[in-house]
């Protein structure tokens, strides 16, 4: 009896842990979900952040802000501009199946499958706001450390 209630608090804590938001966090080997970057040039990186589809969309996008913030400072900048906006986000993905194996065609049917979210934006990173040449700056550690009167909009 002490294994089956074992066995039903793993598979309800599995089944919570899983379906819940994604919390700010690396995406890695064993899980996808997180953020992640890519060094474009000395200045400019892609940022990515990849949900599960109980995380909300704004929460998504002020983790993708907040990462973006962290790779500038990590790499010596001040400030940071989008060149790529966040794109909107798919949280559903259509699949179509066909009852023949698919080699006809015949009996084809579709269906909606949750996806995880993903969010991605671009962006340049500036030493000094003069360099920017009237591109809409982001403070970078205003954004991280809360000083809202140097924080750009973006919701």
């Amino acid at each position: 009896m002490k294994l089956l209630w074992t066995v039903v608090l793993l598979a309800i804590f599995t089944c919570v842990w899983g379906c819940g938001p994604t919390p700010y966090q690396k995406a890695g080997p064993t899980s996808a979900r997180g953020y992640s970057e890519k060094r474009l040039s000395e200045d400019t990186f892609h940022v990515q952040f990849t949900a599960s589809p109980t995380t909300p969309a704004d929460v998504m996008q002020d983790y993708l802000y907040r990462r973006a913030a962290e790779i500038t400072l990590r790499h010596h900048f001040r400030y940071f501009a989008v060149v790529r906006e966040p794109g909107p986000l798919t949280a559903y993905q259509t699949k179509y199946r066909t009852r023949d194996g698919g080699q006809t065609g015949n009996n084809r049917w579709e269906a909606e499958l949750p996806l995880w979210g993903t969010l991605q934006m671009t962006i340049q990173c500036f030493k000094n706001p003069e360099n920017a040449s009237g591109t809409s700056l982001t403070n970078a550690e205003a954004y991280l450390y809360g000083r809202p009167e140097s924080k750009a909009s973006h919701g």
